[in-house]
């Protein structure tokens, strides 16, 4: 399924996508933000609205398979959080103080907006990532994962400091792909955000 000219269509434009937003010249959170929006959001409903004249539903926007999603969601964030546990114990504490910048460990107030901007980034990366490309696509697991990491790896670069975020997607990639969903994916990242920052901040404590 993943030659058909629609696929190729959906996967040429994510690409495309990907690299404007890399590449884009944006200063500052609210510029990237909004580069964010436009080349990882507004642009892909547009080919699924415009070019491929399709409803949003085919793109994630649905419940799927509900039990499937719920099960896979949970499992995925014990999961997770295992998997970062093991990271912070073998790379050292330099991996949690990337993690999370020192100006948000100092100020309860600047961890909350630290939460809510990296609640905005996982809302903007799970519709492109976990929409329009694996619920879009609609291609294998294997496929959709090389997919998903390979324009995470364009859009973000590679650091051993965002392995855990490599990690995650991965996991979502496995969620969105059995669900037919992206609610799950969504849920998955906001929790795992939240619970594996809020790990970090008190390791540094």
């Amino acid at each position: 399924m993943i030659y058909t000219r629609r696929s190729l269509l959906i996967i040429g434009v994510a690409f495309a996508c990907a690299l404007l937003y890399r590449f884009f010249p944006h200063e500052g959170i609210f510029q990237d933000i909004i580069s964010a929006i436009g080349f990882l959001v507004v642009a892909p409903m547009a080919c699924a609205r415009l070019v491929l004249h399709e409803k949003l539903e085919n793109f994630g926007f649905r419940a799927g398979q509900k039990m499937t999603g719920v099960l896979l969601a949970t499992l995925s964030l014990g999961s997770f959080i295992v998997a970062f546990l093991l990271l912070a114990h073998f790379i050292g504490t330099s991996f949690l103080e990337e993690s999370v910048p020192q100006i948000v460990r100092e100020s309860f107030g600047m961890f909350i907006l630290y939460a809510l901007l990296m609640t905005i980034y996982a809302l903007i990366y799970n519709y492109f990532l976990m929409g329009f490309v694996v619920n879009g696509v609609q291609s294998g697991l294997i496929v959709s994962m090389l997919l998903t990491v390979s324009l995470f790896a364009i859009i973000n670069g590679f650091s051993i400091v965002i392995i855990d975020a490599y990690i995650g997607v991965v996991f979502a990639t496995a969620i969105a792909h059995y669900s037919r969903s992206l609610y799950y994916s969504l849920a998955f990242f906001i929790f795992s955000t939240l619970i594996i920052n809020g790990i970090a901040l008190a390791f540094l404590k």
